[in-house]
């Protein structure tokens, strides 16, 4: 039995501590699975299944944006000035250590701004390993990468849940950083179709990857007739089937997706 990582209240309480503790494959991202006893992550699970659905090898694209997403709303919900974190605010690890159960109004206490660093460049790092999972033929994130230094696409297939963490991820970041990018962009991070970056990561660079992956999902999983998104297309963007978002999960990953770069966007826009 292998154990997987949640991305429910425990999971995101783990994460906390996994997130910036547990290096695999020469990089310090989220892997998939752990042996029974969580001492280190199980490189072997399911190599002989990359195209498993749910346990894939290796890592996931889609994950790691989307934890990408949820570092930097974690670092909207726990911000607090230095001047608050002077008066005593609880720090987040108080927060976690005080049980998974903590009520979203505990949370948003937060904790003081030099605890806060950590978050957004994580998040970024997360955004730049999974930009190798970009296909640069046919577009669109793959679904997993193999656990090896080079990062080299495995399962090749395209979900649509991936790209809908994908430009929130990017959304939200352009907003993260969008304070530096004041004054000109002469210094911009610089991404080809293949995937590579380069350079500072401002807002221009997330723009630029969020208007990709949209007119992708736009050009290949809407179903601009019956609406909805299509769940699965080959590599070469086929559809699997005309299967839309399955009943457990309805429109979470669109709709909150959608939710988050448009708020995001709009945080863009104003600065």
């Amino acid at each position: 039995m292998r154990r997987t990582l949640s991305t429910q209240p425990l999971g995101l309480a783990l994460g906390f501590f996994i997130l910036r503790l547990v290096p695999c494959a020469g990089h310090e991202l989220v892997y998939e699975h752990y042996r029974t006893d969580w001492s280190e992550p199980d490189l072997q699970y399911n190599k002989d299944k990359p195209d498993d659905t749910f346990r894939p090898w290796g890592f996931q694209p889609g994950h790691l944006v989307e934890w990408a997403k949820l570092l930097v709303q974690l670092q909207r919900f726990t911000h607090v000035p230095s001047e608050r974190a002077a008066a005593g605010a609880p720090s987040a690890p108080a927060v976690f250590n005080a049980g998974c159960n903590a009520s979203a109004s505990a949370v948003a206490v937060g904790e003081p701004e030099h605890e806060q660093s950590w978050r957004i460049p994580t998040a970024q790092r997360f955004f730049d390993a999974a930009v190798k999972g970009w296909d640069g033929e046919h577009g669109g994130f793959v679904y997993s990468l193999a656990p090896q230094p080079d990062l080299p696409q495995s399962n090749k297939g395209k979900y649509y849940w991936v790209q809908t963490e994908a430009f929130a991820a990017a959304a939200l970041l352009a907003a993260a950083v969008s304070g530096r990018s004041r004054g000109g962009g002469s210094d911009r991070g610089i991404s080809d179709e293949s995937g590579g970056c380069s350079g500072e990561r401002d807002a221009p660079f997330y723009m630029d990857w969020y208007d990709r992956i949209w007119r992708y999902s736009w050009c290949h999983f809407i179903d601009h007739v019956h609406g909805g998104w299509y769940r699965i297309l080959t590599p070469a963007n086929a559809k699997v089937d005309d299967q839309k978002s399955p009943p457990g999960k309805v429109e979470y990953h669109a709709c909150g997706a959608c939710y988050e770069a448009a708020r995001a966007l709009q945080d863009v826009a104003s600065r």
